[in-house]
Formats: structure tokens, sequence, C-alpha cells
């Protein structure tokens, strides 16, 4: 993972002046139970990953003052922050996803022209609410109209996903929330299935298992982010003195294998623009 490999480049090396002590799992309450589990080891600093595990770590803070930075954030709001003051009052720090919707829905576009209705499938969560209102409001313009569809868990996911007809949509666009971030399958199944783009705002890794494209932030280089800020806190500065920050860097990435199956032939001036192309032999 690039965020224990900048820790160690910045001079901490695990087991001499650092411990590390983790919790993985999908569920907010899984991690904020097992988090409060591992105070015992008294812990100097909480660094979370994804907006779940954010929410679990303030959860916590707010209990047992430890200062936090977090990583993999789509949107402050989502995990509660409306205001810098606000920020600042519940000392935590870190590097936002700030996932650019806006620009995948009009990859979209670009990438299969005569894309008119796009599928945004989402819990009403703090997550993805602001995020889809901004896909509303720049939607009429990018020449699509949204199909909103709202869920409350994976099996509505999965069943919502399956009752769709051929026609019925031209594309689907996945987007970071607390239910489809996770349950990434029936997505590009039923994409298959009904030979429509897929973009998705997951790792570029998923692209290869049946999305068209994915736009995301490098991962590398975001956990190397986060790793600087760590060192900062562990080095004595307040979060609340530093400022959150943004990703630097974002990835195109093209399934050309995935165009061929849905029978897309996606514009050359797309190609150029792409980082990664998967299967870049397709056609030739």
């Amino acid at each position: 993972m690039s965020f224990k490999q900048e820790m160690a480049s910045l001079g901490y090396e695990e087991g001499k002046n650092i411990a590390y002590f983790s919790v993985s799992s999908s569920d907010e309450e899984v991690i904020r139970s097992e988090g409060e589990g591992l105070l015992q080891k008294k812990p100097q600093l909480l660094v979370t990953f994804s907006t779940i595990a954010t929410r679990a770590g303030m959860a916590i803070t707010r209990e047992h003052p430890l200062p936090l930075v977090f990583g993999q954030v789509s949107t402050l709001e989502g995990i509660g922050i409306k205001s810098e003051e606000e920020r600042v009052k519940k000392n935590v720090t870190g590097v936002t996803a700030a996932v650019p919707v806006t620009k995948q829905l009009e990859f979209i576009k670009r990438l299969a022209p005569g894309t008119r209705k796009v599928l945004l499938v989402y819990k009403p969560d703090p997550m993805p609410l602001p995020l889809v209102a901004q896909l509303r409001k720049v939607a009429p313009d990018i020449g699509v109209e949204l199909v909103l569809r709202e869920i409350e868990d994976a099996s509505g996911l999965g069943r919502l996903l399956e009752s769709l007809k051929p026609g019925e949509i031209d594309a689907i666009l996945q987007i970071p929330d607390p239910i489809g971030s996770y349950n990434f399958p029936p997505f590009a199944r039923n994409a298959l299935r009904l030979k429509v783009p897929l973009g998705v705002s997951l790792e570029q890794n998923v692209t290869i298992k049946g999305a068209l494209f994915s736009y995301v932030l490098d991962l590398e280089e975001h956990g190397k982010e986060v790793a600087v800020l760590a060192d900062k806190v562990l080095q004595g500065i307040s979060p609340t003195k530093l400022q959150v920050e943004i990703p630097r860097r974002y990835f195109l990435t093209v399934n050309l294998e995935t165009a061929w199956e849905i029978g897309l032939a996606i514009p050359p001036d797309m190609l150029s623009l792409t980082d990664r192309i998967i299967g870049d032999n397709i056609g030739r």
C-alpha cells in the first residue's frame, strides 16, 4: 500500500518507531466497534480510507479525542462537514477523492455519442446526494437525461438492475455510494446484458471486469498524499492547521474489449485522451 511505503520513506519503520493497527470492513458499525476496541493500544493518530471508514472514525473521536487524517472521501458533506469551521471543530484533515462526476458524464456522451438516457442508481445518503445534484445541473448541457433510481440495500440494487429491459436506458453511471461502491458485479453484468456503456467511479482495475471506462484518482499518489499529512500530524501539527487537499491527478481507462462486446466503436479523439487502454489489439 502506497500509504505505508510513503510513511517508510518519511522515516517511519514498522516495529521500531511506528505500529499500525487496522480494521477492514464495508460496514460502518463494524468499523466503529472494532476501532473502539483498538483504543486500548493508545494510538496517537487515526487514519481512515473511504467515506464509511471516516464516518466511523469521526464517531470514535467524538468520544475519544484523537486527530484524524482521511483519504478516499468523495465529498466533505458525506462525512458530515459542511464548513471549514466545522472541520476545525472536529479536528480532522485529509485528502478528498473528489470524484469528477460531471466529467464522467461528459465522457459517457463522448464515448457513446448516441447516449440519451443515463441511469444513476444511488442510496439517498449524504455521500452521493451532492454528486447527484451536480449531475442534475449539468445533464441538460451535456445533452442527456438522467434516469434517477433510489435504493436502500444491495438486494434492491440487484433487483433494480436485473429488471431493466433493452432500450430502457442508453448508459449507466456508477458514482460513489454506500451501496454501489461495494457491489460492482451487478452493474457490470447488467450493462453487458443490455449492451450499454458503464462508467465507474471505482479503481482502474474494475474496468477490466466489464465497465467501459473509469475516470478516477491515482490511488498510489493518493496514498502518498495522505501519508504526508499523517507525518505532519505525528510531528505535532494540529489537523486544524492543515487544509483539506484534493487529488492532483486522475486516470482515464477505457476497455476496448467491453466496447467490442456491446457493439460500440470508440471515437479516435477519445482514445488519444486515454491514460490506459485495455484490449488495445481489438480490431487490429
